[in-house]
Protein backbone atom coordinates (compact mmCIF):
# COMPACT_ATOMS: atom_id res chain seq x y z
CA UNK A 1 0.00 0.00 0.00
CA UNK A 2 1.47 3.40 -0.93
CA UNK A 3 2.04 5.69 2.05
CA UNK A 4 -0.12 8.35 0.38
CA UNK A 5 -3.24 6.16 0.61
CA UNK A 6 -6.18 7.68 2.51
CA UNK A 7 -6.73 6.76 6.16
CA UNK A 8 -9.84 4.77 7.03
CA UNK A 9 -12.81 6.48 8.65
CA UNK A 10 -12.70 6.94 12.42
CA UNK A 11 -14.77 4.42 14.36
CA UNK A 12 -18.01 5.95 15.69
CA UNK A 13 -18.18 6.85 19.38
CA UNK A 14 -20.75 9.38 20.53
CA UNK A 15 -20.41 9.65 24.34
CA UNK A 16 -19.79 13.17 25.69
CA UNK A 17 -17.24 11.91 28.21
CA UNK A 18 -16.60 8.53 29.78
CA UNK A 19 -14.68 7.14 32.74
CA UNK A 20 -11.34 5.58 31.89
CA UNK A 21 -12.68 2.17 32.98
CA UNK A 22 -15.98 2.47 31.08
CA UNK A 23 -16.85 -0.77 29.17
CA UNK A 24 -17.78 1.24 26.07
CA UNK A 25 -14.20 2.54 25.84
CA UNK A 26 -12.82 -0.99 26.22
CA UNK A 27 -15.16 -2.13 23.43
CA UNK A 28 -14.00 0.73 21.19
CA UNK A 29 -10.36 -0.19 21.74
CA UNK A 30 -11.14 -3.81 20.96
CA UNK A 31 -12.84 -2.84 17.68
CA UNK A 32 -9.91 -0.59 16.78
CA UNK A 33 -7.46 -3.39 17.50
CA UNK A 34 -9.43 -5.85 15.37
CA UNK A 35 -9.61 -3.42 12.43
CA UNK A 36 -5.88 -2.70 12.70
CA UNK A 37 -5.08 -6.43 12.77
CA UNK A 38 -7.05 -6.94 9.55
CA UNK A 39 -5.30 -4.02 7.84
CA UNK A 40 -1.89 -5.31 8.89
CA UNK A 41 -2.57 -8.87 7.74
CA UNK A 42 -3.85 -7.62 4.39
CA UNK A 43 -0.67 -5.57 3.89
CA UNK A 44 1.47 -8.63 4.68
CA UNK A 45 -0.40 -10.75 2.15
CA UNK A 46 -0.29 -8.00 -0.50
CA UNK A 47 3.50 -7.77 -0.13
CA UNK A 48 4.05 -11.54 0.07
CA UNK A 49 5.40 -11.36 3.60
CA UNK A 50 4.94 -13.41 6.74
CA UNK A 51 5.80 -12.63 10.35
CA UNK A 52 8.96 -14.34 11.57
CA UNK A 53 9.40 -14.78 15.33
CA UNK A 54 12.99 -15.03 16.53
CA UNK A 55 14.25 -15.96 20.00
CA UNK A 56 15.64 -13.10 22.12
CA UNK A 57 19.07 -13.33 23.77
CA UNK A 58 21.15 -10.98 25.90
CA UNK A 59 24.85 -10.76 25.02
CA UNK A 60 26.61 -9.22 28.05
CA UNK A 61 29.21 -6.66 26.98
CA UNK A 62 29.97 -4.79 30.22
CA UNK A 63 29.71 -5.08 33.98
CA UNK A 64 29.24 -2.07 36.27
CA UNK A 65 31.27 0.94 35.15
CA UNK A 66 33.86 -1.05 33.21
CA UNK A 67 34.34 -0.19 29.54
CA UNK A 68 31.99 -2.06 27.22
CA UNK A 69 33.54 -4.80 25.12
CA UNK A 70 33.46 -4.49 21.35
CA UNK A 71 29.96 -5.27 20.14
CA UNK A 72 28.10 -5.56 16.87
CA UNK A 73 26.69 -2.45 15.17
CA UNK A 74 22.94 -2.19 15.73
CA UNK A 75 20.92 -3.64 12.86
CA UNK A 76 23.60 -5.97 11.51
CA UNK A 77 23.68 -9.77 11.27
CA UNK A 78 26.56 -11.43 13.11
CA UNK A 79 27.69 -14.97 13.82
CA UNK A 80 27.42 -15.90 17.50
CA UNK A 81 26.88 -18.73 19.96
CA UNK A 82 24.40 -17.55 22.60
CA UNK A 83 22.68 -19.63 25.27
CA UNK A 84 23.80 -22.77 23.46
CA UNK A 85 22.34 -21.63 20.12
CA UNK A 86 24.78 -21.13 17.24
CA UNK A 87 24.25 -19.25 13.98
CA UNK A 88 23.50 -15.78 12.64
CA UNK A 89 21.88 -13.23 14.95
CA UNK A 90 20.51 -9.72 14.37
CA UNK A 91 22.12 -7.23 16.77
CA UNK A 92 19.72 -4.73 18.41
CA UNK A 93 20.05 -2.09 21.16
CA UNK A 94 22.43 -2.12 24.10
CA UNK A 95 20.73 -1.62 27.46
CA UNK A 96 21.84 -1.23 31.07
CA UNK A 97 20.13 -3.41 33.66
CA UNK A 98 19.54 -0.36 35.88
CA UNK A 99 17.48 1.51 33.29
CA UNK A 100 13.74 1.70 34.06
CA UNK A 101 11.59 -0.04 31.50
CA UNK A 102 12.89 -1.73 28.37
CA UNK A 103 13.01 -0.88 24.65
CA UNK A 104 10.26 -2.11 22.37
CA UNK A 105 10.82 -5.56 20.91
CA UNK A 106 11.89 -5.72 17.28
CA UNK A 107 9.57 -7.36 14.76
CA UNK A 108 10.68 -9.34 11.73
CA UNK A 109 9.11 -10.48 8.47
CA UNK A 110 10.25 -12.85 5.73
CA UNK A 111 9.54 -12.72 2.01
CA UNK A 112 8.68 -15.62 -0.27
CA UNK A 113 12.31 -15.55 -1.48
CA UNK A 114 13.70 -16.12 2.01
CA UNK A 115 14.82 -12.53 2.59
CA UNK A 116 14.30 -11.36 6.17
CA UNK A 117 13.76 -7.80 7.37
CA UNK A 118 13.26 -5.85 10.55
CA UNK A 119 9.69 -4.60 10.28
CA UNK A 120 9.06 -0.86 10.66
CA UNK A 121 5.32 -0.32 10.96
CA UNK A 122 3.78 2.67 9.15
CA UNK A 123 0.09 2.77 10.14
CA UNK A 124 -2.24 4.92 8.04
CA UNK A 125 -4.76 5.50 10.77
CA UNK A 126 -8.25 6.77 11.32
CA UNK A 127 -8.33 8.36 14.78
CA UNK A 128 -11.32 8.23 17.14
CA UNK A 129 -11.00 10.91 19.82
CA UNK A 130 -12.52 10.18 23.24
CA UNK A 131 -12.96 12.61 26.14
CA UNK A 132 -12.34 11.16 29.61
CA UNK A 133 -14.34 12.66 32.46
CA UNK A 134 -12.49 14.55 35.18
CA UNK A 135 -8.77 15.16 35.73
CA UNK A 136 -5.77 13.10 34.74
CA UNK A 137 -4.55 10.73 37.46
CA UNK A 138 -0.84 11.22 38.07
CA UNK A 139 1.33 8.34 39.19
CA UNK A 140 5.01 8.09 40.02
CA UNK A 141 6.98 5.94 37.63
CA UNK A 142 9.86 3.59 38.40
CA UNK A 143 12.73 5.68 39.81
CA UNK A 144 15.52 3.78 38.08
CA UNK A 145 18.76 2.79 39.71
CA UNK A 146 20.70 4.98 42.10
CA UNK A 147 23.79 2.83 41.64
CA UNK A 148 25.51 3.46 38.30
CA UNK A 149 28.32 1.08 39.27
CA UNK A 150 25.86 -1.79 39.68
CA UNK A 151 24.31 -4.02 37.09
CA UNK A 152 25.46 -4.89 33.59
CA UNK A 153 25.20 -3.74 29.99
CA UNK A 154 23.98 -6.17 27.37
CA UNK A 155 23.16 -6.15 23.69
CA UNK A 156 19.87 -7.67 22.63
CA UNK A 157 20.32 -10.29 19.92
CA UNK A 158 17.59 -11.95 17.85
CA UNK A 159 18.10 -15.39 16.41
CA UNK A 160 19.50 -17.64 15.26
CA UNK A 161 18.14 -16.96 11.79
CA UNK A 162 16.52 -19.93 10.03
CA UNK A 163 18.76 -21.77 7.58
CA UNK A 164 18.72 -20.21 4.12
CA UNK A 165 17.48 -16.84 5.40
CA UNK A 166 19.27 -13.64 4.39
CA UNK A 167 18.92 -10.52 6.59
CA UNK A 168 18.35 -7.41 4.46
CA UNK A 169 17.89 -4.67 7.08
CA UNK A 170 14.77 -2.58 7.67
CA UNK A 171 11.53 -2.70 5.71
CA UNK A 172 8.73 -0.15 6.10
CA UNK A 173 5.21 -1.56 5.76
CA UNK A 174 2.24 0.78 5.39
CA UNK A 175 -1.19 -0.54 6.42
CA UNK A 176 -4.60 0.78 7.42
CA UNK A 177 -5.23 1.08 11.14
CA UNK A 178 -7.63 2.54 13.69
CA UNK A 179 -6.39 4.39 16.77
CA UNK A 180 -8.23 5.52 19.91
CA UNK A 181 -6.89 8.84 21.24
CA UNK A 182 -7.95 9.99 24.72
CA UNK A 183 -7.68 13.27 26.56
CA UNK A 184 -9.12 14.45 29.86
CA UNK A 185 -12.16 16.72 30.10
CA UNK A 186 -10.69 18.95 32.84
CA UNK A 187 -7.38 20.71 32.40
CA UNK A 188 -7.96 23.68 34.72
CA UNK A 189 -8.14 23.44 38.51
CA UNK A 190 -6.81 19.87 38.63
CA UNK A 191 -4.48 18.64 41.41
CA UNK A 192 -0.77 19.10 40.64
CA UNK A 193 1.40 16.06 39.94
CA UNK A 194 2.76 14.37 43.08
CA UNK A 195 6.29 15.01 44.32
CA UNK A 196 7.77 11.67 43.27
CA UNK A 197 10.72 10.21 45.23
CA UNK A 198 14.19 10.38 43.70
CA UNK A 199 16.24 7.23 43.06
CA UNK A 200 17.79 5.76 46.22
Amino acid sequence: MPTGAPAPAALPFTSTCVAAADPSLADLRQRAGAATKIGFEEALARNHLRVLVLAVHADEIGEGLQEMAAHAPEGTAVKRTLDGAKGMFVAAETTWSGDPGSPAAWEFVQSDRGDMYRLIRKPIAGVTRVLLCGCREHRCGPPGSGCPACGSTAQTMYGPLPAGTHYKGELELAYTANIVSTEYEQTQGCPPPPDCPKPP
